[in-house]
């Protein structure tokens, strides 16, 4: 997400701003965490990016920041990317574990005990309300997540021009991103049982389909003054019929190739 313009410097507060709610979304790629991000924003709800993707987000703020210490990055993410007293932080699975195990000076794959990892995003995120977003469809979340690797596009705000070419067929490849969005979806489940913490549930459809009221749900879950009409998302579906054939074929050799369970 290296082009993507929410990381520059026009979304930085113009001073330090007091920080009194927090909150956090769990998501999985490709889970229309972005466009739940950018709604909170235009709603006044902090400005929420992957601020813990050691690999990307981070080393872009940081860098633009020209902070090399993480803590003093985690501050003055507080204080220059929080809106109206709120801080949010979009937060993938594998994002999480690497940075947890980063923190406690482990390799950064290695297994992790749940309660270290709430530990850890606490530590930098205290008391935060959680909201989780998933998706419905599965294959089409496999798709998109195959189209953007291969392609990186992860973003389409109307800028970028004609779509992307689709990238050439690869079973084997969409099957093991499928395996991961399931394991990913499965720890989060797992995180929030053996935590004991209540998080909001958002569904990509949901929120695609009845933009307004499912922003409205939300941000009266955070405590935020609800907005009678947001802006429509300036993010542009990516999928269409150009990734149509795409997505069939996959679905015609899921059911020839896969067995059923049970």
């Amino acid at each position: 997400m290296s082009g993507y313009d929410l990381l520059g410097p026009s979304y930085d507060a113009p001073a330090d701003l007091p920080v009194t709610r927090r909150y956090v979304i769990a998501a999985t790629p490709r889970s229309g965490s972005t466009m739940l991000a950018e709604g909170l924003m235009a709603a006044g709800m902090g400005v929420p990016a992957e601020y813990f993707d050691l690999d990307g987000t981070a080393s872009i703020v940081a860098g633009r920041w020209e902070i090399t210490d993480f803590s003093e990055y985690v501050d003055r993410l507080m204080r220059r990317r929080s809106r109206n007293g709120v801080f949010g932080v979009k937060v993938h699975w594998h994002q999480l574990v690497i940075l947890a195990n980063t923190f406690l000076g482990r390799p950064r794959d290695a297994e992790i005990p749940y309660v270290h990892l709430r530990e850890v995003l606490e530590h930098f995120v205290p008391d935060p309300v959680y909201v989780r977003i998933t998706r419905r469809d599965l294959d089409r979340q496999t798709v998109s997540h195959f189209v953007a690797l291969r392609t990186g596009r992860w973003v389409d705000t109307g800028g970028a021009g004609q779509s992307a070419p689709v990238p050439a067929y690869d079973f084997e490849e969409l099957e093991r991103l499928r395996s991961f969005l399931v394991m990913c979806e499965q720890a989060w489940d797992r995180f929030f049982e053996s935590a004991g913490v209540e998080s909001l549930s958002v569904v990509y459809e949901d929120l695609t389909d009845d933009y307004q009221s499912t922003m409205r749900r939300v941000v009266r879950h955070l405590g935020g003054d609800l907005v009678e009409t947001l802006p429509p998302p300036r993010l542009r579906r990516q999928s269409g019929s150009h990734t149509r054939p795409l997505l069939d074929r996959y679905r015609q050799d899921r059911r020839r190739l896969v067995p059923v369970p049970g």
